[in-house]
């Protein structure tokens, strides 16, 4: 995801995250910088209006917080208003 600029997102219409657990249930390291903009909390709702997104976490489910990464942010996600979950 790193070579995937941040501030490019807003001019999408559908975004899939394929999100990646490692380790003991860690994020890996090339999702961090859109990750960190996504999670920031002074984020404007309508900076993302009409796009929508799914999230596919994968990892082995050997891991004690399997997903973890991806369901941080599905629900990240979900919690701004203008996004819309693509079913």
């Amino acid at each position: 995801m790193d070579a995937y600029p941040p501030e490019t997102l807003i001019s999408e219409h559908l975004v899939t995250f394929v999100v990646l657990t490692t380790g003991w249930g860690a994020e890996p390291r090339a999702t961090s910088s859109l990750c960190n903009m996504l999670l920031r909390s002074d984020l404007l709702n309508d900076q993302f209006e009409d796009i929508y997104f799914c999230v596919f976490g994968l990892g082995d489910t050997t891991y004690e917080k399997l997903c973890c990464p991806a369901k941080k942010l599905s629900r990240r996600m979900q919690s701004l208003e203008d996004m819309k979950f693509a079913h």
